[in-house]
């Protein structure tokens, strides 16, 4: 088993749950994800959601998110999703995990690294242990993302 964690704000990640794509604009960096590897991603420190990879990676221009292109894209499934109140901090559990394979969280992030081995399934397992709240994201995605896209803006205006 594989994963990898990702970092992004509440519009990027429920626009990845709207259109079940991740993507990148390095031509390379889904040269070594595998069908069933996994994607934890991670909003404001804490884990949003888990997928799934479920399709080779492809290439793109269709716009997707408002904030890039990002051509080379992979189709994912969401597995399991939590709502801001509910998301689990990545501090400690999922850090004390990678310290323990000797992977740094920034790190880890910001090369979106593989993460493998009872590592990766310990975080999966932590993920699962929390309350998915998939359906009730899907249901009401256009009202969240509405709400999401306000927010950014608000904060936008206040930097």
């Amino acid at each position: 088993m594989q994963l990898r964690i990702v970092t992004v704000d509440e519009v990027q990640f429920l626009t990845s749950v709207l259109h079940r794509v991740w993507g990148t604009n390095n031509p390379r960096r889904f040269k070594r994800w595998k069908l069933g590897d996994y994607v934890v991603f991670v909003v404001d420190r804490r884990v949003a959601g888990l997928a799934q990879i479920v399709a080779e990676p492809f290439v793109s221009s269709d716009p997707v998110w408002d904030n890039g292109v990002f051509p080379n894209r992979i189709r994912i499934q969401f597995v399991c999703i939590a709502l801001p109140e509910n998301r689990l901090s990545v501090y400690p559990r999922v850090q004390e995990v990678l310290w323990s394979a000797n992977t740094h969280y920034g790190w880890a992030v910001f090369t979106q690294h593989e993460i493998t081995g009872d590592a990766a399934q310990k975080i999966v397992e932590i993920v699962l242990s929390t309350p998915n709240q998939l359906e009730v994201v899907q249901q009401g995605l256009d009202r969240l993302l509405e709400e999401a896209r306000k927010e950014r803006g608000r904060k936008q205006a206040s930097d």
